[in-house]
């Protein structure tokens, strides 16, 4: 049931023409009241989601009605019922008062009335089932938030909501580099992009010799810690262009690089291989030093720039399997 409070200075046969349309209507509750004095106490008493002023009271002592509506009582459906004689005088006087939903002419039938009425009734549960979806939302913004915190407890660094999403789709957990299948997306387009353009494409594996000693030693944290570390390493030293990847396996690292000859190729990925062997890594104050074994492919050696990445990458691991059989620590290309 929906309670109206509609105050009409004058009660008229019209009045009582409403008051018998409604008396009939299980939906709707209306009194007409014909004085504001006691506007704060009517409300109280009839406590409607309805309101309607006729335009004589509602301007009345300045609108000092409206102003209250205004400020205290916000959450009313306000309706303003406007006189027919009024012709073209202008409601911008009362425009200004925020309150007011809608405008009705005093004289219209009962029918219009409830017209207006169950627009009312269909704008609350349009705001109702606003204010559900909305507390959804809340509800997953809050459990969101909650899992961030455990991430974060984790030690788990996320800068923005943005790149959190897009780096767990596509990078390794451990070493923070792209993982398998968005490596070989990222290389498949290198691929097609240098192929257009007549460019060179090289890809390199880097696998790390002694990890089978470390773990013996050290456990699966010790091989965990090289991997992130050396991981470092490799990206820090790779362009801004390259894609640095390792396989989901772990068991080597991936890097491919574009427009750049084979002899550059050679000099970056040897700096990156002399680094991490002049590197000390410290686990639980313990030093650790480790070698690289690196083989490599390029574009260069395929005939009328047939690139295809599949035979491209067997290449780099006959050349990283030549690397670990002529005894490890070795930059091999293949040829």
């Amino acid at each position: 049931m929906i309670n109206v409070l509609y105050y009409k200075r004058l009660l008229d046969d019209h009045t009582e023409e409403i008051r018998s349309y409604f008396k009939k209507k299980d939906d709707f509750a209306v009194t007409i009241l014909n004085s504001t004095v006691n506007f704060r106490e009517d409300l109280k008493m009839y406590s409607p989601r309805i309101l309607i002023i006729e335009y004589g009271l509602a301007i009345e002592k300045n609108h000092a009605i409206l102003r209250q509506i205004s400020k205290t009582f916000q959450e009313l459906y306000l309706i303003v019922a406007i006189p027919d004689f009024m012709g073209n005088i202008s409601l911008s006087n009362l425009i200004v008062y925020s309150g007011i939903s809608l405008f009705i002419a005093q004289s219209a039938s009962v029918a219009e009335f409830e017209i207006t009425f169950r627009f009312v009734l269909r704008h609350y549960d349009m705001k109702k089932r606003y204010e559900e979806s909305s507390g959804k939302y809340n509800a997953i913004i809050d459990e969101y938030t909650n899992y961030r915190k455990n991430l974060e407890k984790k030690d788990i660094k996320i800068h923005e909501l943005e790149n959190y999403i897009d780096n767990i789709i596509i990078t390794d957990d451990l070493t923070g580099l792209y993982n398998e299948r968005y490596f070989i997306i990222t290389a498949k387009t290198m691929l097609e992009e240098c192929k257009r353009y007549k460019d060179n494409v090289c890809i390199a594996y880097v696998d790390i010799d002694n990890k089978e000693q470390i773990k013996e030693v050290y456990g699966e944290e010790g091989v965990d810690f090289i991997y992130k570390e050396t991981a470092a390493i490799i990206k820090r030293l790779s362009r801004t262009n390259d894609c640095v990847g390792i396989l989901n396996n772990h068991s080597y690292f991936t890097i491919a690089l574009k427009k750049i000859k084979v002899e550059s190729v050679r000099i970056v990925v040897g700096r990156m291989k002399k680094n991490i062997e002049d590197q000390i890594f410290l686990f639980k104050n313990k030093q650790i030093r480790i070698t690289v074994s690196i083989g490599m492919a390029s574009t260069i050696n395929y005939f009328r720039n047939t690139y295809d990445f599949e035979t491209l990458t067997a290449q780099v691991k006959i050349a990283l399997d030549n690397a670990v059989k002529k005894g490890r620590n070795m930059l091999v290309s293949y040829s």
